[in-house]
């Protein structure tokens, strides 16, 4: 960690604690420069945690913990380095010491072939049957043949379930022995997988490298497809053994047609081809040496360049003319409306959430970027209409469709359970960065993308929070200091604590990112050693449970438990909230630490009161949901259950919350919560009424605080009556009564 060293604090006398695991470093100092002046609302007077302000909102939370680190682990999934649907990506070693990313085929690649593909005129069936019988294949041929859409399509023809794009510098040599399962039998991909390579260097490749490797892809279920240039030599005539005959291409008009096809449907892509400008505009583009990708883009041009149905050649023609090789320069600049863009840059931005987060977030997008756009506020669908149409006029699939965009079927997790949802996102995995990287650097709008984002950091839905500040993390490893000076310096100051948490989570991202991380650590122990601005050591305190904490968790409690020393309610109640992040991250390897940790602070005096509102932050607001169980358990309780050098730890921490002054009525109320999650699940009662017998036993006075609660539990008076858990209780502590 790159922060000012300081001696630890004095080591309390208390039961010592597991050592805590991760690299050790270092926590920052908390000194702060002589001189400083606590900014006005900042000064900590009236925040003690003593005071009680804030202890039962900290403790009211029941498994926000666990909600909000799926949600950070769905949005960097989903917006920073994960696929679109939520899964991780393939990271794989082949050959050398560089990890290469094993990305599956866009869609944007395979939807075309999938839809449009032209075969040969001649040919194509004699080709699909020399491609079944084989497992490797090279196609080679001149530039602009269409071997790329050529070999998607045999992959297609041929039932692969999934092709994966070969880096051009994988080392061959070494992907017989990748493909090899591992010790459990895993292997690396799943089968009927296929990978698609243009390799950078054809000079070194040799038969018996594609011998070996038939093996390997026979027992994958596997197949592999080389595209090279016609004018590539090989290194030896074995190779010659793998070479595909491709037949004569197709035309290009006829390549046109088929795209248009269908992308306007057969009558009205037959009425727009009839257009004698159009054909002329089609021939003069369309020369002997135009590539088949380039009479593809042109049918997506045109099909996005239609005035009521006629095509606008001088636009096509301007298009076509400023055309690059990259497909996403034509699609973004093909978005003809405001309206479209605002979508889009939403879309990028909250990939993978309910269509109606989406379509709000565009709409607040637009205000922004079109100020005197007149507000819809109309009393029925008359006036909505006669005042605005425009919303109207795009109907919702032909919005996706241009966007490269789709719904599918999921689950929206909210504080109440799981709920089904609608879910928009783009099909292609990389399309939402390159949208936002696009929109950021190409544009004059940052401070109003940044503005947009802060809004949305405010919304009511945390999803929505989390993923307004995963993407202004993203927007940070663009421009860092830029970022951090016009929107995270000033949160990390803020009294809201969503903009606090804002800062943290948006931090994950470059924290993530070596080349950033040490800036980040910099950044983040300046606000730590702060003593004059008791909010940014709260934030400071968030970014080490949910940014720094995930690659060197030891370094995160060493410093969460220095900064306990400090009696500030906004710092301890962080301090709860990223303890529950690292224990969510991994509850087995940490949970030791953590509540080692904790009856460490209960032993000292300045970390008492902190001690016991993290150990209940921990209690509320960490579940564990079990496949086949009725009802989430609490956590702390799963583990201990499990554990019994945890269990002993756990009984320990609520015996003493139990009988202190200072968060009593807050013990009691999240042991209520316990109770109503066991009443409904056997296992999770009779794991909880052990815990409950031993917390009391040999403590006349925990037994009748805890005999005191059950009543209570089971009271007519009680709108959450847990009367199994409570008979079951008060049978088990009539048992513990110490004899008269």
């Amino acid at each position: 960690m790159t922060a000012p060293a300081a001696p630890p604090p004095a080591a309390p006398a208390a039961p010592a604690a597991p050592q805590t695991p991760g690299p050790a470093a270092a926590a920052p100092a908390l000194e702060t420069p002589a001189g400083g002046t606590p900014p006005a609302g900042e000064t900590a007077a009236g925040f003690t945690v003593e005071s009680g302000t804030g202890a039962a909102e900290a403790t009211s939370r029941p498994g926000a913990g666990s909600v909000r680190h799926e949600f950070l682990h769905d949005a960097t999934n989903l917006l920073v380095e994960g696929d679109v649907v939520g899964g991780d990506k393939h990271v794989f070693l082949i050959g050398g010491t560089e990890r290469v990313r094993l990305s599956k085929l866009s869609p944007l690649m395979a939807e075309p072939v999938a839809e449009a593909f032209v075969p040969p005129p001649q040919g194509w069936d004699d080709l699909r049957a020399d491609f079944g019988a084989r497992r490797t294949a090279i196609l080679r041929e001149a530039a602009g043949y269409g071997k790329t859409a050529t070999a998607i399509r045999l992959f297609q023809a041929a039932s692969t379930q999934v092709v994966y794009h070969l880096d051009p510098k994988v080392d061959l040599t070494r992907l017989a022995e990748w493909l090899e399962p591992d010790r459990s039998g895993t292997r690396p991909v799943p089968p009927g997988s296929g990978f698609l390579c243009q390799p950078a260097q054809l000079d070194h490749l040799h038969g018996w490298v594609l011998q070996s490797l038939d093996a390997a892809l026979v027992a994958a279920d596997a197949r592999l497809v080389l595209t090279v240039a016609s004018d590539t030599p090989l290194a030896d005539e074995d190779l010659r053994d793998y070479l595909l005959r491709l037949p004569p291409p197709p035309d290009h008009a006829s390549i046109v047609r088929s795209h248009l096809r269908w992308r306007l449907g057969d009558f009205r892509a037959d009425q727009v081809l009839a257009q004698p400008a159009l054909l002329a505009l089609v021939d003069e583009l369309l020369g002997t040496e135009a590539s088949r990708r380039f009479a593809g883009d042109l049918a997506h041009v045109i099909s996005q360049e239609l005035d009521g149905g006629t095509p606008n050649v001088a636009r096509i023609r301007t298009r076509m003319a400023q055309r690059t090789s990259e497909d996403f320069d034509i699609w973004f600049g093909g978005l003809a409306d405001l309206e479209s863009r605002s979508f889009a840059i939403a879309l990028a931005a909250f990939n993978g959430l309910p269509y109606e987060n989406v379509t709000q977030a565009a709409r607040m997008l637009r205000s922004r970027l079109e100020p005197d756009r007149p507000p819809i506020l109309a009393g029925s669908l008359t006036d909505l209409a006669s005042a605005r149409t425009e919303e109207f006029q795009e109907r919702r699939r032909d919005r996706l469709r241009a966007l490269r965009a789709r719904t599918r079927g999921g689950q929206v997790r909210m504080p109440y359970g799981r709920v089904p949802a609608e879910v928009v996102e783009y099909t292609d995995e990389q399309h939402h960065r390159l949208v936002i990287r696009h929109a950021w650097s190409e544009y004059q709008i940052q401070r109003i993308l940044l503005d947009w984002l802060g809004a949305l950091v405010e919304d009511a839905a945390e999803q929505v929070r989390v993923w307004a500040a995963t993407t202004i993390g993203l927007l940070a490893t663009h421009s860092f200091d830029y970022v951090v000076q016009a929107v995270l310096a000033g949160w990390a100051t803020s009294d809201q604590p969503w903009r606090r948490e804002a800062v943290a989570q948006a931090l994950r991202v470059p924290a993530a990112d070596p080349v950033l991380r040490p800036t980040v650590n910099r950044l983040v122990a300046a606000w730590y050693a702060d003593r004059d601005r008791p909010l940014a050591q709260a934030t400071a305190a968030r970014v080490y449970g949910v940014s720094l904490g995930r690659t060197d968790p030891g370094a995160a409690v060493d410093a969460l438990e220095r900064l306990a020393a400090i009696d500030d309610i906004r710092i301890a109640a962080s301090i709860g909230d990223s303890f529950a992040d690292l224990l969510a991250d991994d509850a087995d390897r940490l949970a030791p630490v953590v509540l080692g940790a904790l009856l460490r602070w209960l032993g000292d005096r300045k970390r008492e009161a902190a001690g016991q509102l993290v150990f209940l932050i921990l209690a509320d607001a960490l579940v564990t949901e079990l496949a086949d169980g009725p009802a989430p358990w609490p956590t702390l309780l799963f583990l201990a259950d499990r554990r019994p050098d945890l269990r002993t730890r756990l009984v320990l921490l609520w015996r003493h919350v139990l009988n202190a002054a200072l968060l009593h009525d807050e013990a009691e109320k999240v042991m209520a919560v316990w109770a109503g999650l066991a009443e409904a699940d056997q296992a999770l009662r009779d794991a909880f009424v052990g815990m409950v017998r031993a917390t009391a036993a040999g403590h006349e006075r925990t037994r009748r605080i805890l005999e005191r609660c059950a009543r209570q539990w089971r009271s007519p008076d009680n709108l959450r009556a847990t009367p199994r858990t409570a008979d079951a209780v008060v049978a088990a502590l009539d048992g513990e009564k110490v004899p008269a």
